[in-house]
């Protein structure tokens, strides 16, 4: 997690660092940053967030963003309305899983591969079953017994090859 502070001319490292240790941050986990007033208007423009001095402080609108590892905006969240589970639902559909073993069977009625793979890190041990693939076009990449290298990703209804090769 990133927090960007809005006012630089106050928030140096050194503030932003105490702030974080005084809400509990795992600094490991949230980050905190500054920069120059341009900088930080430019931000706060591109993820439509406003802020204004106002009796000796900076009031401000609130923005969350989702960035997914290849810096795409997935989603800006507006206010504080949202709960941090919608943006850890967010989180983890992005995250791509990356498996390899030998095509068992493909289905072109249900638009699944069924895949005897390895242990998939941070996801399964190995296992034969099928899956879903993103587009049905895909279940053309590979025949039954060839060796593929595929990757997951999770979607609102369950795991979905996004990519296959052959080996």
């Amino acid at each position: 997690m990133l927090t960007i502070t809005v006012d630089p001319e106050y928030d140096s490292p050194k503030v932003l660092r105490d702030y974080g240790a005084g809400a509990g941050a795992d600094f490991s986990m949230w980050q905190f940053a500054t920069g120059t007033a341009d900088e930080i208007k430019r931000l706060a423009t591109f993820f439509g967030m406003d802020y204004w001095p106002e009796n000796g402080q900076i009031i401000h609108s609130l923005r969350t963003a989702v960035i997914d590892s290849e810096g795409k905006l997935v989603k800006v969240y507006s206010g504080n309305s949202w709960k941090p589970i919608e943006a850890l639902q967010e989180l983890r559909s992005l995250r791509k899983y990356p498996g390899a073993r030998v095509v068992q069977a493909i289905d072109r009625e249900t638009g699944t591969l069924q895949i005897e793979h390895k242990d998939i890190e941070g996801l399964m041990t190995s296992m034969d079953m099928p899956f879903r693939v993103k587009d049905r076009s895909m279940l053309d990449a590979a025949s039954v017994g060839d060796q593929v290298e595929f990757t997951l990703q999770s979607e609102d209804a369950g795991l979905v090859v996004t990519s296959i090769k052959k080996k």
